[in-house]
């Protein structure tokens, strides 16, 4: 490789469409740089990469690399095509801390928790997330920009921010509220919210008591019109409730409600009334499956 095939790190972060402080930010998670006060070095790590350290008169000491910069051996860099950016990024365009946009993300069951950091999901690489780890080996995600305006990042955004708006239940004209008409919202769980059966009842009461964070007929972030009765973010876990299985159409609503919730890959317990006596240890069983020992 001759002295011209290699190109600064400002001249890499143009040719791959990056700012140059997040391709900086990128070699430096790698350990292929380190920054020693007004300096960025180079590391040995960096050198295995083909870096090398070259002076100039007029900016003294500078890191090049060769054009066709590997990660992993076989990984070209980042696709910035679409721009990547971090969760501190995120936090600081939406005025939020990164550890609420990890979490809020989480949530919504993009990553899940891995040690001091975080490990994409399935769920999360459908939205166009990328891991990576840092220097110290600490997982982490990279996300599309666009992903703060996706809308199911909005509404949380908007839910943790105090905005109120469209948090009020369904459409009028759903078939999710005209099922639930069936069963209105009577009884009073312990940490204050209104569901509609005795099973129901005795699973958040269980859930709460517990310790297990669970939302109540939250609609998905895949698809907003799924709801599922009850969603453990921790667990991945979605669990329905069945109210009936006489009703001939709400016993059809059910199993289709079921059946698109599996085909986003989602893991679903079903709940029946005749359970009720063995609840807890279904659910202990299935949480430990799920990774949860409580």
């Amino acid at each position: 490789m001759t002295f011209s095939d290699k190109i600064s790190t400002s001249a890499l972060a143009k040719r791959l469409g990056v700012p140059t402080t997040e391709l900086f930010k990128e070699l430096e998670l790698l350990g292929w740089i380190v920054r020693l006060g007004e300096q960025w070095e180079l590391t040995s790590q960096g050198r295995e990469q083909q870096g090398e350290v070259r002076q100039s008169r007029k900016f003294g000491a500078y890191i090049v690399w060769p054009e066709a910069l590997k990660i992993a051996g076989n990984v070209a860099l980042p696709d910035y095509s679409g721009k990547k950016v971090t969760a501190t990024t995120v936090a600081q365009q939406l005025g939020l801390s990164p550890r609420t946009i990890n979490l809020i993300f989480a949530e919504l069951g993009w990553l899940i928790r891995d040690g001091k950091g975080w490990r994409v999901t399935a769920r999360g690489i459908a939205q166009g997330a990328a891991q990576r780890k840092s220097v110290r080996d600490v997982p982490y995600a990279l996300w599309p920009e666009e992903v703060m305006s996706y809308p199911a990042v909005v509404a949380a955004v908007k839910g943790v921010s105090g905005d109120l708006a469209g948090a009020l239940g369904f459409a009028d004209d759903s078939l999710d509220a005209e099922m639930m008409t069936m069963f209105p919202a009577h009884y009073h769980t312990l940490d204050g919210r209104v569901v509609c059966s005795r099973l129901e009842l005795v699973a958040a009461n269980w859930l709460y008591l517990a310790g297990v964070v669970f939302s109540y007929r939250r609609a998905l972030s895949d698809a907003a019109s799924l709801r599922p009765d009850f969603y453990l973010p921790a667990a991945g876990l979605m669990i329905e409730c069945w109210h009936s299985e006489h009703e001939a159409r709400y016993v059809r609503w059910k199993c289709e409600k079921i059946e698109r919730l599996k085909a986003l890959d989602l893991h679903v317990l079903e709940l029946k009334e005749g359970q009720l006596a063995s609840l807890e240890s279904i659910l202990v069983a299935e949480l430990r499956q799920r990774g949860i020992t409580l």
